[in-house]
């Protein structure tokens, strides 16, 4: 879910495809006994690779909105990678990706066939779903607007203001379009999309799944799990969003990573403490050097093949130290990163702005679906004055940019205009699916003792906390996918863990 923000934040690439659908497609799926799945041909080549097993794509099919009769259809893109193993579990696991508006069918599809399926799936099927609004499900409506948009505030170097107006009237201009197109924004909810997986599941004929959801995805899971609990063996929720968490609340969230950050560099005295002292310091440092001698920095945006020449402020300089936080792999870069923008350096900016900064910081090309989604959840409840008191835990020169991306979120669905949903902002609740939560330390966008907090309230739940992960663990390393392996297999067995006494920070 985080880092959506950035995507619409004044100092960010968007990346959308265009020729999105613009009306959904006809058909009437509400008064069917059961939802379809209608099988059609893979979007990549299913030979050649590492995976043996059966692979079946297609669509299914379920109402657009459930509680109007005469809904339109909307076709959920599904591909299957059938266990090639002997005697695979009868349950499978289907992966919820984030964002929202994260998208798996064609990449990770494609990803899967040369290289086998993840460890971490074990003996079972794995389902791989595009989420409605997003990817090769339809509709998928996207906002070629903002192409133009972003254009012209790199090619002009526009300041922060008036890039937030132009990214705003883009916004609006979409919104419009789309209205104009018959799309129905209101049907992008997490409700809905819970129903969603739910009505997957009676259309592939399992009797019962098992769920990962990752960021938003741990969101979509718990709305499956409050809403549709039959059918459910287990969960995996990985990067957990809180139930009714607000954008608001990654601001704290963040800070406390960077003071993480800031304490296990002073407690490595071997290596970090020495190169890199006196980092939150440093840190200030680097923001009085940005606010008066910002640098220009050439980034190179793969959408359209183009060098910009971009200007690096405190507002990027955040947004940044966020996307980094959330991977593990540049963790142990962020305090050379940190010094060297002290002393004026900015060879590691450089380097991180051109892997995950200005032109790589994309959830999703599928803004329209992302920004419903966190509209009419997580932006509705907090407003200006809560960002300026939110940022208050940051040192003074760092608040303005650490507000910033909220700021904008509320200005971007204060044009999108889709109405709070409650159904989709649940309170804490009980339920006695077995659960295990998978919290990292560095984690911007969510505090680990959050996510205690939820385990809390559901019985059979089991929580592994990785002190030198972050973001969405699973996928990185051995340690986590055979502690997740091992649950899938036996959720109500403790997984060992003793793997994970045996990470470690490379500080570079």
């Amino acid at each position: 879910m985080a880092g959506f923000g950035r995507v619409l934040s004044l100092a960010v690439v968007v990346i959308l495809v265009g020729g999105g659908c613009g009306s959904s497609p006809s058909g009437d799926v509400t008064g069917q006994s059961r939802p379809l799945f209608q099988v059609h041909a893979c979007p990549f080549s299913v030979t050649g690779g590492a995976f043996k097993g059966a692979i079946r794509c297609g669509y299914v099919l379920v109402p657009e909105e459930r509680s109007a009769r005469g809904s339109p259809t909307v076709r959920l893109a599904v591909a299957i990678f059938k266990a090639p193993g002997p005697h695979p579990a009868p349950d499978p696991l289907v992966y919820l990706i984030g964002g929202p508006g994260g998208y798996v069918v064609g990449p990770m599809g494609s990803s899967i066939v040369r290289m086998g399926l993840p460890d971490y799936v074990g003996n079972r099927d794995l389902i791989l779903v595009d989420q409605r609004g997003t990817g090769l499900s339809q509709p998928a409506p996207t906002c070629p607007e903002l192409y133009a948009a972003r254009d012209e505030a790199l090619t002009e170097h526009l300041s922060n203001v008036p890039k937030s107006d132009l990214l705003v009237k883009a916004l609006r201009a979409c919104r419009v379009r789309l209205a104009r197109e018959g799309v129905d924004l209101t049907a992008f909810n997490t409700a809905e999309s819970a129903a969603d997986i739910s009505d997957l599941r009676t259309a592939l004929g399992y009797k019962q799944i098992d769920l990962y959801g990752g960021s938003y995805g741990s969101d979509l899971v718990q709305q499956v799990m409050l809403d549709h609990p039959p059918g459910i063996r287990s969960v995996v929720m990985d990067a957990v969003v809180i139930p009714r968490f607000k954008l608001v609340d990654e601001i704290p969230n963040l800070w406390h990573s960077l003071r993480l950050l800031f304490k296990t560099c002073a407690a490595d005295k071997a290596v970090c403490s020495i190169l890199y002292p006196h980092l939150q310091q440093s840190l200030v440092k680097a923001v009085r050097r940005l606010q008066s001698h910002p640098p220009t920095i050439h980034v190179l945006f793969p959408d359209v093949n183009r060098t910009y020449e971009v200007t690096l402020d405190s507002v990027e300089l955040l947004a940044t130290l966020r996307s980094a936080l959330m991977d593990p792999w540049y963790v142990p870069l962020l305090p050379k990163l940190i010094s060297e923008m002290s002393k004026g350096d900015y060879q590691t900016a450089r380097l991180l702005e051109n892997d995950l900064g200005f032109a790589n910081d994309i959830f999703t090309p599928y803004v329209a679906m992302s920004l419903s989604m966190s509209c009419t959840s997580n932006v509705v409840r907090f407003s200006k004055t809560q960002v300026v008191k939110a940022a208050l835990v940051f040192p003074p020169v760092l608040r303005a940019a650490a507000g910033a991306q909220a700021d904008t979120m509320l200005r971007a669905c204060a044009v999108w205009k889709v109405p709070f949903v409650p159904a989709a902002n649940h309170p804490y609740f009980r339920s006695r699916i077995p659960s295990l939560l998978l919290p990292g330390a560095f984690d911007p966008n969510n505090s680990p003792a959050q996510e205690a907090a939820l385990a809390g309230h559901l019985t059979h739940s089991r929580v592994v906390s990785f002190p030198t992960l972050s973001h969405v663990v699973v996928g990185t390393g051995s340690c986590p996918d055979d502690i997740m392996q091992a649950f899938l297999d036996n959720p109500q067995r403790k997984p060992d863990t003793r793997c994970v006494h045996h990470l470690f920070i490379a500080w570079q």
